[in-house]
């Protein structure tokens, strides 16, 4: 319910960060990252937030602005985070006016976020850089600029040649780091063991969804040897609770993936959004790692193991 409130005022303006040069996937290129920033004032506090629309769903700045007048009013009126949930389909209106609303309860009641949260204490983390589904010529030049990084993201686009060599051509430059490639939906289950051989070749830690959004079925049976990372797949807690299955599991599950399946479905159906988020992230440093250290064949991968809380750059969540 909303809270009584004298003086929220809420204002929303587009954003447009333009990048140094473009960004390739799958099916798109990216110039710029088109967002909102939400503001509301009540009294002394103010909140704040940002956030940028899924491109594939058509949430662009001038969707999200519409979504937000709709509770304009509710939000001005003392609308509540847990309300905010219901109120909203997840969409980035939502998640700008959602952040909006943690740093004005935190400023108002004097708390950190990550207390109200209910998570640790913030520390510092091993940040992913993400490199672009480039010509390989190109991304030889390009991984010259990340000799700093612990752990890089490739972007993949489908074409299993190219791509192969896009994973040797970055290997090859940088043999310590933890690398995860990326293929945002762009193969076909016809090439899946072809990916999984060019990942296995080159000692990669993560493969991050190879197959179109609602084609998860397919990968039902394929045993790359490698983690698999649904984006796409999954957009918010409600699919999260549908798709976490029990038989989403490796090979040879152990009790480590099995709890923590059990604890992510349970906050999940709770909508506990800051729990189930840090148990994710912990879930699954803990659970690859006890995977990549086992003697099974699949799992006997030199980098196996994720560095310690690897978390994206702001401008790789694509």
């Amino acid at each position: 319910m909303a809270t009584t409130t004298k003086s929220r005022v809420l204002t929303v303006e587009k954003a447009a960060i333009r990048f140094a040069e473009p960004f390739r996937i799958t099916g798109y290129v990216f110039e710029a990252m088109p967002s909102i920033i939400a503001q509301i004032v009540d009294g002394d506090s103010l909140g704040r937030g940002e956030a940028a629309g899924v491109y594939y769903l058509g949430d662009g700045q001038d969707q999200m602005l519409e979504m937000i007048e709709t509770v304009r009013g509710a939000i001005e009126a003392g609308l509540t985070r847990d309300d905010l949930q219901e109120a909203l389909p997840p969409c980035g209106a939502r998640n700008a006016l959602d952040c909006a609303l943690w740093e004005l309860d935190s400023r108002a009641q004097q708390i950190a976020v990550w207390k109200l949260a209910g998570v640790p204490r913030p520390r510092p983390l091993i940040t992913t850089f993400t490199l672009p589904a480039d010509d390989p010529s190109v991304l030889a030049l390009k991984v010259r600029r990340l000799d700093f990084a612990k752990a890089i993201k490739l972007k993949l686009d489908g074409d299993i040649e190219t791509d192969r060599e896009r994973i040797k051509v970055v290997r090859d430059a940088r043999p310590d780091a933890w690398l995860a490639v990326d293929a945002n939906q762009g193969f076909v289950a016809a090439d899946l063991d072809s990916l999984g051989s060019a990942a296995r070749d080159h000692s990669v830690s993560l493969i991050e969804q190879p197959l179109k959004r609602g084609e998860d079925e397919l990968l039902e049976g394929w045993r790359p040897g490698i983690p698999i990372a649904a984006d796409e797949s999954i957009l918010d807690l409600s699919e999260l609770q549908d798709k976490a299955r029990p038989n989403w599991e490796p090979r040879q599950p152990g009790p480590c993936f099995r709890a923590w399946g059990r604890k992510l479905r349970s906050l999940a159906r709770q909508r506990r959004h800051a729990e189930l988020c840090a148990a994710a992230m912990l879930a699954v440093r803990r659970c690859n790692s006890a995977c990549c250290n086992s003697k099974t064949p699949e799992c006997n991968l030199r980098s196996g193991s994720p560095p310690d809380s690897v978390f994206h750059s702001p401008s790789s969540r694509s």
